[in-house]
């Protein structure tokens, strides 16, 4: 199974790519509602601001979100 990465907080595991309104469990966008108004960036930004809060039932065990944006943002 493919899986994707949200450009917004860098969850590596989407099952579904990051469009069709299809929602991060992780940091909650909503794809193509979201971004049409702020983007990426600005969702990044403020789900940072709110505490980088899993959004979605429990996160993965061993879940870092501060090693999760760590390890992309470097490739930017």
């Amino acid at each position: 199974m493919k899986l994707y990465v949200c450009p917004v907080c860098y969850f590596d595991k989407l099952e579904q790519p990051p469009r069709d309104y299809t929602i991060c469990q992780c940091c909650g966008t909503e794809f193509e509602n979201d971004d049409e108004t702020h983007s990426h960036k600005e969702l990044r930004k403020f789900w940072v601001q709110d505490g980088m809060v899993w959004f979605f039932e429990n996160p993965p065990k061993g879940w870092d979100p501060t090693a999760q944006l760590a390890r992309y943002e470097r490739r930017a």
